[in-house]
């Protein structure tokens, strides 16, 4: 949340979308809710995995927490959701919590984020010919069957027919250019690695 707050306020905010319950994909949950209670801010839309308000609830120790401060959503495969005009529909990966990717519209423009997965249908079909396809290559060998390779990212990447790439999820000390080699040698698009605090154009929409 620190990178968002460099650039904009919770105010500018239209919803959170949780793609699951493993700490390092939803703990700035808990740094919105101490911010915006504290601030007397309500009714952000937050939309997670089955039970994540009462998970986070307990976490605090507070019952009701989450309930207080955001709209409590959950999500479910195939949910579609519109925030201005921006269409959003969550599709269920293969993890070992439940989990979603997320494919976003704006016009003719698509990105696509294949949350925490293995190789499945799912991370195919987020892909499919999206303008930017952001995709979690956090495993060292393939068949984990919870997280994907650079080359399995690829292969995922070409299978969808998208047209460009982005790994991200990388495992700390990771070599960044063999990884980007990697899944260049399965998909014949553009391949890049995900910063901290890059800023990137999808489509012509935006």
């Amino acid at each position: 949340m620190s990178e968002l707050l460099r650039k904009h306020s919770l105010s500018d905010v239209d919803a959170v979308l949780i793609s699951h319950l493993h700490a390092d994909h939803c703990v700035d949950v808990l740094a919105a809710y101490t911010l915006l209670s504290a601030h007397g801010h309500s009714g952000l839309p937050v939309y997670g995995p089955a039970g994540w308000a009462g998970r986070m609830d307990a976490f605090l120790d507070v019952p009701g927490a989450m309930s207080a401060v955001f709209t409590v959503r959950e999500l479910f495969d195939g949910l579609q959701m519109v925030f201005g005009g921006l269409a959003v529909e969550a599709f269920l990966t293969e993890h070992n919590a439940e989990t979603y990717g997320f494919r976003a519209a704006a016009g003719s423009a698509v990105a696509a984020y294949s949350g925490d997965s293995g190789p499945c249908e799912a991370v195919e079909r987020l892909a499919a010919k999206a303008d930017l396809f952001l995709c979690e290559a956090g495993a060292e060998r393939a068949g984990t069957k919870v997280h994907l390779t650079p080359e399995e990212a690829g292969e995922a990447a070409a299978r969808g027919a998208a047209k460009r790439l982005m790994l991200t999820h990388l495992l700390p000390g990771t070599d960044v250019q063999a990884a980007r080699e990697a899944a260049a040698s399965r998909f014949e698009g553009p391949v890049e690695i995900a910063a901290k605090g890059r800023v990137v154009t999808v489509g012509a929409a935006t």
